[in-house]
Protein backbone atom coordinates (compact mmCIF):
# COMPACT_ATOMS: atom_id res chain seq x y z
CA UNK A 1 0.00 0.00 0.00
CA UNK A 2 0.94 3.36 -0.92
CA UNK A 3 1.14 5.23 2.38
CA UNK A 4 1.10 8.09 0.84
CA UNK A 5 -2.01 7.80 -0.80
CA UNK A 6 -3.47 5.08 -0.28
CA UNK A 7 -7.55 3.53 -1.98
CA UNK A 8 -9.06 1.77 0.37
CA UNK A 9 -12.54 0.06 -1.06
CA UNK A 10 -15.10 -0.50 1.19
CA UNK A 11 -17.72 -3.34 -0.05
CA UNK A 12 -21.55 -2.31 1.60
CA UNK A 13 -23.26 0.70 2.83
CA UNK A 14 -24.79 -1.08 5.83
CA UNK A 15 -24.23 0.50 9.02
CA UNK A 16 -20.95 -1.08 9.83
CA UNK A 17 -19.47 -0.43 6.46
CA UNK A 18 -20.77 3.59 6.70
CA UNK A 19 -19.44 3.40 10.24
CA UNK A 20 -15.92 1.65 9.23
CA UNK A 21 -15.81 4.47 6.24
CA UNK A 22 -16.21 7.63 8.86
CA UNK A 23 -13.68 5.68 11.11
CA UNK A 24 -10.72 6.01 8.06
CA UNK A 25 -11.93 9.14 6.47
CA UNK A 26 -11.02 10.65 10.32
CA UNK A 27 -7.53 8.76 11.11
CA UNK A 28 -6.64 9.74 7.32
CA UNK A 29 -7.58 13.45 7.00
CA UNK A 30 -4.59 15.38 5.85
CA UNK A 31 -3.23 12.81 3.79
CA UNK A 32 -3.97 12.39 0.30
CA UNK A 33 -6.07 8.62 0.87
CA UNK A 34 -9.43 8.01 -0.98
CA UNK A 35 -12.36 6.26 0.31
CA UNK A 36 -14.80 4.22 -1.81
CA UNK A 37 -17.55 2.66 -0.70
CA UNK A 38 -20.26 0.30 -3.05
CA UNK A 39 -23.22 -0.43 -2.66
CA UNK A 40 -25.51 -2.73 -4.59
CA UNK A 41 -29.05 -0.82 -3.39
CA UNK A 42 -30.26 2.40 -4.07
CA UNK A 43 -29.61 5.38 -1.31
CA UNK A 44 -33.23 5.31 -0.47
CA UNK A 45 -33.77 1.58 -0.03
CA UNK A 46 -35.18 0.29 3.30
CA UNK A 47 -33.23 -0.32 6.10
CA UNK A 48 -35.47 -1.57 8.71
CA UNK A 49 -36.23 0.06 12.04
CA UNK A 50 -34.48 -1.12 14.98
CA UNK A 51 -31.27 -1.37 15.78
CA UNK A 52 -29.35 -2.31 19.43
CA UNK A 53 -25.53 -1.10 20.06
CA UNK A 54 -23.73 -2.13 22.87
CA UNK A 55 -20.57 -0.61 24.24
CA UNK A 56 -18.96 -1.76 21.18
CA UNK A 57 -20.89 -0.10 18.75
CA UNK A 58 -20.95 2.91 21.04
CA UNK A 59 -17.39 3.32 20.95
CA UNK A 60 -17.74 2.62 17.21
CA UNK A 61 -19.33 5.42 16.58
CA UNK A 62 -17.66 7.76 18.60
CA UNK A 63 -14.49 6.53 16.74
CA UNK A 64 -16.89 8.02 13.37
CA UNK A 65 -17.23 11.32 15.31
CA UNK A 66 -20.97 10.74 15.51
CA UNK A 67 -21.65 9.66 19.00
CA UNK A 68 -22.75 13.31 19.52
CA UNK A 69 -25.89 12.48 17.72
CA UNK A 70 -26.63 9.03 19.24
CA UNK A 71 -29.63 10.34 21.82
CA UNK A 72 -31.14 11.85 19.27
CA UNK A 73 -31.52 9.06 16.72
CA UNK A 74 -32.57 6.67 20.16
CA UNK A 75 -35.97 6.65 21.50
CA UNK A 76 -35.70 7.84 25.04
CA UNK A 77 -36.60 4.81 27.57
CA UNK A 78 -36.55 2.23 25.36
CA UNK A 79 -33.48 0.39 27.18
CA UNK A 80 -36.18 -0.66 29.69
CA UNK A 81 -37.85 -3.92 30.02
CA UNK A 82 -41.37 -4.54 31.68
CA UNK A 83 -42.90 -7.90 32.64
CA UNK A 84 -46.80 -7.46 32.52
CA UNK A 85 -50.14 -9.76 33.38
CA UNK A 86 -52.01 -10.80 30.15
CA UNK A 87 -54.82 -9.39 32.17
CA UNK A 88 -53.33 -6.03 32.68
CA UNK A 89 -50.51 -3.35 30.99
CA UNK A 90 -49.62 -2.54 34.40
CA UNK A 91 -45.70 -3.93 35.29
CA UNK A 92 -45.41 -6.38 37.51
CA UNK A 93 -41.86 -5.52 37.55
CA UNK A 94 -39.41 -3.91 35.51
CA UNK A 95 -35.72 -3.55 34.51
CA UNK A 96 -33.57 -0.51 33.61
CA UNK A 97 -30.14 1.41 34.21
CA UNK A 98 -30.50 4.53 36.44
CA UNK A 99 -28.92 7.43 34.42
CA UNK A 100 -26.65 7.87 37.47
CA UNK A 101 -25.24 4.40 36.67
CA UNK A 102 -24.58 5.10 33.09
CA UNK A 103 -23.15 8.48 33.72
CA UNK A 104 -20.47 7.12 36.48
CA UNK A 105 -19.79 3.79 35.22
CA UNK A 106 -20.32 3.70 31.11
CA UNK A 107 -17.91 0.80 30.67
CA UNK A 108 -20.49 -1.38 33.25
CA UNK A 109 -23.46 0.32 32.78
CA UNK A 110 -24.18 1.86 29.29
CA UNK A 111 -27.34 2.31 28.09
CA UNK A 112 -29.25 0.35 25.19
CA UNK A 113 -31.69 2.42 23.52
CA UNK A 114 -33.91 1.44 20.16
CA UNK A 115 -32.16 3.71 17.91
CA UNK A 116 -33.49 4.22 14.39
CA UNK A 117 -31.23 2.16 12.09
CA UNK A 118 -32.48 4.30 8.71
CA UNK A 119 -31.13 7.73 10.80
CA UNK A 120 -28.12 6.53 11.97
CA UNK A 121 -27.64 5.49 7.78
CA UNK A 122 -28.28 9.18 7.03
CA UNK A 123 -25.84 10.62 10.12
CA UNK A 124 -23.23 8.36 8.29
CA UNK A 125 -23.52 9.11 5.47
CA UNK A 126 -23.77 13.30 6.33
CA UNK A 127 -20.52 12.88 8.19
CA UNK A 128 -18.62 11.13 5.15
CA UNK A 129 -19.63 14.17 3.03
CA UNK A 130 -18.21 16.36 5.09
CA UNK A 131 -14.53 14.52 5.61
CA UNK A 132 -14.23 15.17 1.57
CA UNK A 133 -12.08 12.07 1.47
CA UNK A 134 -14.85 9.67 0.40
CA UNK A 135 -17.00 8.62 -1.96
CA UNK A 136 -20.31 6.33 -1.70
CA UNK A 137 -21.53 4.87 -5.15
CA UNK A 138 -25.36 3.56 -4.91
CA UNK A 139 -26.60 0.80 -7.33
CA UNK A 140 -23.21 -0.43 -8.05
CA UNK A 141 -22.52 -3.58 -6.65
CA UNK A 142 -18.82 -5.39 -6.25
CA UNK A 143 -19.32 -9.18 -7.71
CA UNK A 144 -15.60 -9.84 -7.89
CA UNK A 145 -12.25 -9.31 -6.68
CA UNK A 146 -8.68 -9.95 -9.15
CA UNK A 147 -5.07 -9.69 -7.40
CA UNK A 148 -2.44 -7.44 -9.75
CA UNK A 149 1.01 -8.54 -8.80
CA UNK A 150 3.19 -6.09 -9.73
CA UNK A 151 6.98 -5.17 -8.96
CA UNK A 152 5.97 -3.08 -5.48
CA UNK A 153 3.52 -5.77 -4.53
CA UNK A 154 -0.19 -6.60 -5.02
CA UNK A 155 -3.30 -4.64 -5.40
CA UNK A 156 -6.86 -5.53 -6.09
CA UNK A 157 -9.20 -4.78 -8.95
CA UNK A 158 -12.62 -4.62 -7.97
CA UNK A 159 -15.26 -6.33 -10.56
CA UNK A 160 -18.87 -5.56 -10.81
CA UNK A 161 -21.31 -7.91 -12.60
CA UNK A 162 -20.58 -7.72 -15.41
CA UNK A 163 -16.74 -8.24 -15.57
CA UNK A 164 -16.28 -4.61 -15.42
CA UNK A 165 -13.71 -2.96 -13.74
CA UNK A 166 -14.69 -0.64 -10.36
CA UNK A 167 -10.89 0.47 -10.04
CA UNK A 168 -8.11 -0.93 -8.78
CA UNK A 169 -7.09 -0.86 -5.05
CA UNK A 170 -4.73 -1.06 -2.15
CA UNK A 171 -7.18 -2.43 0.47
CA UNK A 172 -10.52 -3.58 0.10
CA UNK A 173 -12.82 -4.29 2.65
CA UNK A 174 -15.91 -6.94 2.77
CA UNK A 175 -18.61 -5.09 4.63
CA UNK A 176 -21.87 -6.67 2.97
CA UNK A 177 -22.59 -9.45 5.73
CA UNK A 178 -25.05 -12.11 4.11
CA UNK A 179 -25.60 -11.68 0.59
CA UNK A 180 -21.46 -11.16 0.20
CA UNK A 181 -20.16 -11.43 -3.14
CA UNK A 182 -16.49 -11.96 -2.16
CA UNK A 183 -16.69 -14.31 1.16
CA UNK A 184 -15.44 -17.36 -0.85
CA UNK A 185 -12.27 -15.46 -1.27
CA UNK A 186 -11.74 -15.34 2.59
CA UNK A 187 -13.44 -18.10 3.59
CA UNK A 188 -14.50 -22.01 2.64
CA UNK A 189 -17.83 -21.97 2.30
CA UNK A 190 -18.95 -24.86 0.55
CA UNK A 191 -23.00 -24.75 1.42
CA UNK A 192 -23.83 -21.42 0.94
CA UNK A 193 -26.95 -19.87 1.86
CA UNK A 194 -29.51 -22.72 2.80
CA UNK A 195 -32.28 -22.96 5.04
CA UNK A 196 -32.05 -24.31 8.72
CA UNK A 197 -35.86 -24.67 9.68
CA UNK A 198 -36.42 -20.78 11.47
CA UNK A 199 -38.32 -18.27 10.19
CA UNK A 200 -37.97 -14.33 11.34
CA UNK A 201 -41.01 -12.50 10.44
CA UNK A 202 -40.32 -8.96 10.06
CA UNK A 203 -43.28 -6.19 9.86
CA UNK A 204 -44.46 -2.58 11.15
CA UNK A 205 -47.69 -1.24 12.07
CA UNK A 206 -48.15 1.78 9.91
CA UNK A 207 -50.42 3.74 12.43
CA UNK A 208 -50.84 1.94 15.95
CA UNK A 209 -52.07 4.32 17.65
CA UNK A 210 -55.28 3.41 15.20
CA UNK A 211 -54.80 -0.23 16.17
CA UNK A 212 -54.26 -0.37 19.57
CA UNK A 213 -56.01 0.45 23.27
CA UNK A 214 -55.05 3.65 24.08
CA UNK A 215 -53.63 2.01 27.71
CA UNK A 216 -51.36 -0.38 25.83
CA UNK A 217 -49.97 3.18 23.66
CA UNK A 218 -49.21 4.72 27.15
CA UNK A 219 -47.62 1.48 28.44
CA UNK A 220 -45.51 1.68 25.29
CA UNK A 221 -44.53 5.77 26.14
CA UNK A 222 -42.72 4.20 29.62
CA UNK A 223 -41.30 1.04 28.52
CA UNK A 224 -39.31 0.09 25.25
CA UNK A 225 -40.43 0.23 21.78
Amino acid sequence: MDDASPRIAICGAGISGLTLAGILARALRGTNARIAVFERAPRDSDQGYGLDLNEFGQEALARAGVYHRYWELSRPRSDKFALCSPRSIEPLSFSYRPPWLMEHFPGRYHARPESNREKLRDVLLEALELHGNSTVHFETAAWDIREIVGEHGSTAELLDGDGCSLCVYDLVIDAMGLHSKLRHHRVSDPVGLHYEGAVLIHGMVDNPEATFPPELMKAFELYGT
